[in-house]
């Protein structure tokens, strides 16, 4: 899933922010993140397709972290957070995670 607009970041978070409780009470956890469709290489954050990632961003609070080992991001939520509320973290890729995709 990419993420070039204000308006699809908006669209995606008001449709998640919708299924919080389920997701957490499926979850069974305080904290639920997926994969987006954002990588890091060669010192730019860039989409799936290529594209870089555009002024638009949805990071939460002092993400990206700016580690070069770390190059992979995900959207998710933590409870009693509502500020990491799907926003974007990056994290390693190694990370066992759910992947968010889109249909067109």
């Amino acid at each position: 899933m990419t993420f070039k607009t204000a308006t699809k970041i908006s669209s995606f978070t008001s449709i998640m922010s919708k299924i919080n409780s389920t997701i957490l009470k499926l979850n069974q956890n305080d904290k639920f993140q997926g994969y987006i469709g954002l990588g890091y290489s060669n010192s730019l954050w860039m989409w799936n397709d290529g594209t870089p990632l555009s002024p638009e961003t949805n990071w939460a609070p002092q993400q990206p972290s700016r580690n070069e080992s770390i190059l992979c991001a995900a959207a998710g939520i933590k409870l009693f957070d509502a500020d990491w509320n799907w926003k974007w973290n990056d994290l390693k890729c190694d990370r066992i995670l759910p992947v968010f995709c889109e249909i067109d």
